[in-house]
């Protein structure tokens, strides 16, 4: 009947393991002192590396026994020094164990092993060796042992990122971008001293026109690298919406396995594709005024003007539309007697170079109730097949509310009579001749071209006679502006520029 013991020995504050397989087994394998690995950061490496392990086999029993040999099993973290090492090996005196040898006079089977893998944490490898011979009649025998050392942290993941990507450049003759899609390349180097792992790598970038195309933001990888090993990565994308000139800024970003994102940065010149753009000219009025005299708007009906022009390329059918926003005062609509006063118009041809005039006539159907200049917006809108998205521009036209006014009996004098203002144009000051018939409260203003009051006289002189007041002018914008004098119930307007 066998026996089986383990026996642990403690040698040089290393572990040592020993299986006897059989109650008489004449092996008492031992293993030399091997000292624990230590981090030497100056050399970035393990000492020491490699080592010499050592196997002392000794016979306790008066037989001779033949064929002794040993073999050696690795962990992931050793490996044979000597590329003609083998790892099984016969000991010294040609495979013959005499009979109750031991000590300094037991035979020796010794490797050269190094650590081949650096690790972040600290972690036990392991070194295992099988002993076997034969005694005369066939007898076989075994014993085992096992020999475990320290392998202290290395270090954690290091990592180096680079990135580039084409340079676009605009082919002036289809107005493409080449090369399209562009291609985005970011590479990252295992620089550190232990094997870690990429979980992904994403795209980011600063601008809304960028529409990434082929391969997706997100690019999982799930993939180790070992010391020195590298992924590289590629985007294309493609850009939207090349109306002007951009610098996009693309960033590569890894993240490892410890949550750590390493990223770098690459920017991209993208060159603007010459496109047709609209323009709005200022030749319809900028203030429809309520005339007291006549109880009209004017002037009604009213135009407006849109230029169209090609900074680049040759445009066909070019869509220039209009929309007015007139909710809050006056309702606005298309003067039925105008040639072609159809929205929206369409350009059959623009050439390059040449701009196409537009005009639509308005009449107003309702007046203006609110008792305050009301704002009519018009809003147009150009497209082609080669514009992307609309250009547009934007003109504001003031109404004048009409304020209901007391008529003078045929052949009777009017209340007040506001005369024509002096200098006209004008630079600092104006000069405001009026007259009244009798005792009345008056106000006298200066209104710009969007209705605001720039410029006010309260209670002027009214009693029955000629007056006249001055007005500064000094430091008002040059434009259009109107002089208004103002009773209980009517009011009288002069048109003034400013220049």
């Amino acid at each position: 009947m066998y026996k089986r013991y383990s026996v642990t020995f403690i040698l040089c504050l290393l572990a040592t393991t020993f299986v006897v397989q059989a109650q008489f087994s004449p092996f008492n394998p031992t293993i030399e002192c091997v000292d624990d690995l230590t981090f030497n950061p100056g050399t970035l490496e393990y000492d020491p590396n490699p080592f010499v392990f050592t196997l002392r086999i000794a016979n306790t029993t008066n037989d001779t026994i033949y064929d002794v040999n040993a073999f050696i099993t690795l962990s992931d973290n050793f490996a044979l020094a000597d590329s003609g090492d083998t790892r099984r090996k016969d000991i010294g005196t040609n495979g013959i164990l005499p009979p109750f040898v031991s000590g300094d006079q037991a035979p020796t089977i010794t490797w050269n092993v190094r650590h081949k893998l650096k690790s972040r944490d600290d972690l036990i490898g392991e070194i295992n060796v099988a002993i076997g011979g034969t005694r005369i009649g066939g007898r076989g025998d075994s014993a085992y042992a096992m020999h475990t050392i320290e392998i202290p942290k290395a270090g954690d993941p290091e990592w180096t990122v680079s990135c580039e990507s084409d340079t676009p450049m605009l082919n002036e003759d289809s107005t493409d971008i080449l090369p399209s899609p562009v291609t985005i390349r970011a590479k990252i180097v295992n620089s550190g001293l232990v094997e870690a792992e990429i979980q992904y790598a994403e795209l980011f970038y600063n601008a809304a026109n960028v529409d990434t195309l082929l391969t997706p933001k997100r690019i999982p990888l799930d993939q180790p690298l070992k010391p020195e090993d590298s992924i590289a990565v590629e985007w294309e994308v493609d850009f939207e919406n090349r109306t002007q000139a951009r610098n996009v800024r693309f960033t590569p970003v890894f993240l490892d396995d410890e949550d750590q994102t390493q990223s770098c940065e690459v920017r991209v010149d993208v060159p603007a594709v010459p496109m047709t753009f609209i323009g709005c000219i200022r030749e319809f009025p900028d203030l429809i005024i309520y005339n007291d005299t006549t109880l009209q708007l004017e002037p009604n009906p009213f135009q407006v003007t849109a230029v169209l022009y090609t900074a680049g390329i040759q445009q066909t059918n070019v869509v220039l539309d209009l929309d007015i926003v007139d909710s809050f005062g006056p309702e606005i609509e298309l003067d039925p007697t105008y040639p072609d006063n159809e929205i929206p118009r369409i350009i059959e041809e623009l050439p390059l170079g040449d701009s196409v005039r537009v005009t639509w006539q308005f009449q107003i159907s309702k007046p203006n109730t609110t008792g305050s200049n009301q704002p009519v917006e018009f809003y147009f809108f150009a497209s082609s097949d080669q514009i992307p998205s609309p250009f547009g521009c934007q003109k504001t036209v003031m109404v004048e509310p009409g304020i209901p006014v007391s008529v003078a009996q045929p052949g009777s004098p009017a209340d007040f009579t506001l005369r024509s203002v002096y200098p006209n144009p004008a630079t600092s000051s104006i000069t405001v001749p009026y007259s009244t018939s009798g005792n009345r409260a008056l106000d006298i203003s200066l209104y710009d071209s969007f209705g605001r009051a720039v410029r006010k006289i309260a209670n002027p002189a009214s009693n029955s006679g000629e007056h006249s007041v001055r007005i500064e002018t000094h430091g008002l914008p040059p434009g259009m502006y109107f002089v208004v004098l103002r009773g209980d119930t009517e009011r009288r307007v002069r048109g003034l520029l400013i220049e």
